[in-house]
């Protein structure tokens, strides 16, 4: 729901509301739900029950606010599925699926082979590694156009600065 819904908005020029809904709303209440049932005496299962309840606030908010951006959408219909269409969509749904899958499979290795101990450390460091990858990634296109504007006898004294300014923007923003 919350990413049809988030979609949906997107579509609709109304970014903000995927942006509100997912990247701080879920976010900041599923460990502050957490933490009171955690305090309530829920410690074995309070963070995936935070997560859950994070995450139907999320559905009901975009519910909500869908229905004002499209007050005429029906939210049920009584027409069949197109066949053509559902023959099409079946083997991109399954290979959505399967990628998500693969994506996470060498997590779900290590939590079956060493533990939920290891499968947090060995999560928080791939997060780590691609957080730095994609900054990495992010440097050279504004790099670039700077060095390739540089005359050769700068490049010896400013591309050291350069090369470090952009890095500290790119990791910055």
């Amino acid at each position: 729901v919350i990413h049809v819904l988030s979609g949906a908005s997107e579509g609709n020029r109304k970014p903000q509301y995927k942006i509100f809904v997912n990247d701080i709303a879920v976010a900041t209440l599923a460990p502050l739900i957490a933490l009171g049932l955690y305090a309530c005496g829920f410690e074995k299962h309070a963070l995936p029950i935070g997560l859950l309840s994070a995450n139907i606030i999320g559905a009901f908010t975009l519910m909500g606010l869908a229905a004002k951006q499209f007050p005429n959408m029906p939210w049920f219909t009584k027409k069949s599925l197109d066949k053509v269409l559902f023959r099409y969509a079946l083997p991109l749904g399954f290979s959505e699926v399967v990628i998500s899958l693969l994506l996470r499979m060498d997590l779900w290795m290590v939590l079956l082979f060493l533990g939920p101990g290891y499968a947090g450390v060995y999560a928080l460091m791939v997060t780590i590694s691609n957080g730095l990858r994609t900054i990495s990634l992010s440097y050279a296109p504004i790099l670039l156009p700077v060095v390739a504007g540089m005359k050769p006898e700068r490049y010896s004294k400013d591309l050291k600065g350069t090369y470090s300014y952009c890095v500290a923007l790119v990791t910055l923003i």
